[in-house]
């Protein structure tokens, strides 16, 4: 249950760091990577804290529930828009750090904000450290998979040419198990 959002979240990052490492191949420049991917989801996940606590002031957990429109509709988007991640990342290493900062908030903002805050306004918080610890390890997976993965140049091909597809279906499923883990599907239908 808690890993159906986090693994959305990491795979389509996942994208976006094999253009970064691939442009980036010095253990240094790796370094400030992860250590700039990091404070963008740091970031990303504190405003969707903030956020998810006013929404916890909404009285019915369905109409939180259709939060979980936006994953499905930022995984159309992503089918039908495509965009050179490639070409907003910089080639230079002097300001690596904070490129990734920039890049993580202006690529993966939205699509993060709009799982990361209905994940938040319907969990207890009971179990906020938990998951906190577990997208530090996702991260950290998906960033030495995907640093592992520009190696391979036919693999990483193949996930560039079918990204808008893998993130059709990660964000569709998403946005589904948001709709229904809150009852929203489930109360919708009750009104017919």
């Amino acid at each position: 249950m808690l890993f159906c959002p986090i693994i959305g979240t990491t795979s389509d990052y996942f994208f976006v760091l094999l253009a970064i490492f691939a442009n980036h191949t010095t253990v240094s420049s790796h370094r400030r990577i992860f250590i700039g991917e990091l404070i963008g989801n740091a970031i990303l996940i504190f405003f969707s804290l903030l956020l998810a606590c006013v929404l916890k002031f909404v009285p019915d957990e369905w109409l939180l529930g259709l939060l979980g429109i936006f994953p499905i509709l930022i995984g159309i988007k992503g089918l039908v828009v495509k965009e050179s991640e490639t070409e907003k990342i910089k080639s230079s290493d002097t300001h690596l750090i904070r490129d990734v900062v920039v890049l993580t908030l202006t690529t993966c903002g939205a699509d993060n904000l709009a799982i990361y805050i209905p994940l938040f306004a319907n969990m207890n918080f009971f179990y906020l450290p938990a998951v906190l610890i577990m997208f530090l390890l996702l991260l950290s997976l998906v960033s030495l998979m995907a640093l592992k993965i520009t190696a391979i140049a036919a693999v990483s091909q193949i996930l560039n040419r079918y990204e808008g597809l893998f993130q059709l279906i990660i964000y569709s499923i998403l946005g589904l198990y948001i709709l229904l883990e809150a009852g929203t599907i489930s109360h919708l239908l009750a009104l017919f």
